[in-house]
């Protein structure tokens, strides 16, 4: 170990960082003030009315200040040892997190009511040891999921009340295959993870390692095939009869993760409402059209083709049937609902045949051609085969939108300047230029599941040129926050 001359003073750091979280709380104070309303705490019962105060773009950028100086102020505080300690210490709350959640300890605390209950009666609800039980909610309580009110009882508190599907213990004993049904899927992401991708994690130093994988972009030749011990892909693999549990988990998972995007958030960004009457979008992975029926709602004029594979699909006439005729009259089609290929300019027919998104684009006039949330889940190579297809189906007229996080690099990037809306504002010194760690997690997660990766502006810019596509604008949204499913990519034909 090399003993370095520091570089500048911890402790003008450590004001720094305090003042910013001060800055952070008195904004937050104004805003609320000037509305009549509080500040949720950690504790006592869960209200997504209060929770909502959260959303105020002014408390949002404020709160995210006030995080990111907190988590740089533990690293300063802690030292060096104790940020690696840290960070390598986390797995146990991550698997914690899962096993609460699979043994039903949210629905059997909301049943035991406010006062909590012992862990010997919570641990019925599955059947598993109480002792243990006990040892893993306390890890939690510390890192503020559910409180431990008296030794070996537990309560909810505001994080722990998310976990709760809302159904009875009794109706999970039952039927624990259908947990996640009729639910917002917030314990399905979780459990999403917490499962599949952590174990998925913990052989990606295995796959980065082995000379035959490690420069591997295929789908086959991931993380989580070593975990699994599968040489199919993550999609096939959950797709097997045996696994439908598990895909009705993350399906409901994935549309969670769409549902904590703003309710507008795919209508930010891109002047829907300018585009012609009877133009045709084409949602291409849309799954059961989340994207495409919020532009609908908003642009009744605009006519709405979603494609996705057969099993997603299956349930999209049922998601649509709160907008009359969408599907029936043909304005919305599906194609997702049968095998088969089609070559028609539009297709009239609402239950049309399924596409796959690797094969020939069969919409030959689309105005817009959405990728939501679909290219981070591939390698380049085949983000590629994605793009292409769609860029030969293409008309002069065409316009790519693609929704996906777009991450930064931690120092400048100036590749980018000439990219209208590349410029992001810059958070205060001495906070790192990105305040969302989350979508960096995630890229770490699909690198594991699928040796997917999200990306810059410079290597969408890049990907986009070789599949013949040349980007015209980004946009990231105001203010500090990175907002969930607010940031595009607009690409035109080359």
């Amino acid at each position: 170990m090399t003993d370095v001359k520091p570089t500048s003073d911890g402790l003008d750091e450590l004001r720094a960082l305090s003042s910013l979280i001060q800055d952070s709380i008195e904004k937050i104070s104004g805003v609320l003030s000037s509305t009549g309303k509080t500040f949720p705490s950690t504790h006592g019962g869960l209200s997504m009315s209060a929770e909502s105060v959260r959303s105020v773009p002014e408390i949002a950028s404020a709160s995210a200040i006030g995080c990111a100086a907190a988590t740089q102020l533990l690293a300063v505080l802690g030292g060096p040892m104790n940020t690696l300690i840290r960070a390598a210490m986390s797995g146990p709350v991550v698997s914690s997190l899962n096993a609460v959640s699979e043994a039903n300890v949210a629905e059997a605390l909301r049943e035991a009511g406010p006062q909590g209950a012992h862990a010997k009666d919570l641990a019925k609800a599955r059947g598993v040891d109480a002792g243990k039980l006990a040892r893993i909610m306390r890890l939690l309580a510390l890192n503020h999921i559910f409180v431990e009110k008296a030794p070996d009882v537990f309560a909810h508190n505001t994080a722990s009340a998310l976990l709760d599907t809302g159904k009875s213990v009794e109706a999970l004993r039952q039927s624990p295959g259908t947990k996640h049904n009729d639910t917002l899927g917030i314990a399905a992401i979780i459990e999403l993870c917490t499962g599949e991708q952590l174990k998925a994690l913990s052989y990606l130093p295995d796959v980065l390692l082995d000379p035959k994988r490690t420069s591997s972009g295929e789908v086959n030749e991931t993380a989580f095939n070593a975990a699994f011990k599968t040489t199919i892909s993550a999609w096939d693999y959950f797709e097997l009869p045996e696994n439908s549990a598990a895909l009705a988990r993350m399906t409901k998972g994935m549309e969670a993760g769409k549902r904590i995007a703003p309710p507008d958030a795919i209508l930010r960004g891109y002047g829907w409402e300018k585009l012609p009457e009877g133009a045709i979008v084409v949602d291409v992975g849309g799954g059961v059209g989340t994207q495409s029926k919020k532009i609908a709602a908003k642009c009744p004029g605009l006519k709405f083709v979603v494609q996705d594979r057969e099993p997603v699909v299956k349930a999209a006439e049922q998601f649509w049937a709160d907008i009359p005729d969408a599907v029936p009259s043909g304005r919305v089609i599906l194609q997702g609902t049968s095998a088969g290929t089609s070559t028609a300019s539009f297709v009239t027919d609402s239950k049309s045949p399924a596409h796959d998104f690797f094969t020939p684009q069969p919409q030959k006039n689309a105005r817009v051609f959405i990728l939501g949330a679909v290219l981070h889940d591939w390698s380049d190579d085949y983000a590629l085969k994605i793009l292409k297809p769609l860029r030969e189906a293409a008309t002069p007229e065409t316009e790519l939108v693609v929704v996906d996080s777009l991450l930064q690099y931690l120092a400048d990037d100036s590749n980018v300047a000439d990219i209208p809306g590349s410029e992001r504002e810059k958070p205060p010194a001495p906070l790192l230029p990105a305040l969302d760690t989350m979508s960096y997690a995630g890229d770490i997660m699909m690198l594991s599941m699928f040796n997917g990766t999200e990306r810059t502006i410079s290597q969408f810019r890049d990907l986009l040129a070789k599949a013949g596509w040349r980007v015209t604008r980004v946009h990231h949204g105001a203010g500090l926050t990175q907002v969930l499913g607010v940031q595009k990519v607009i690409a035109v034909p080359i």
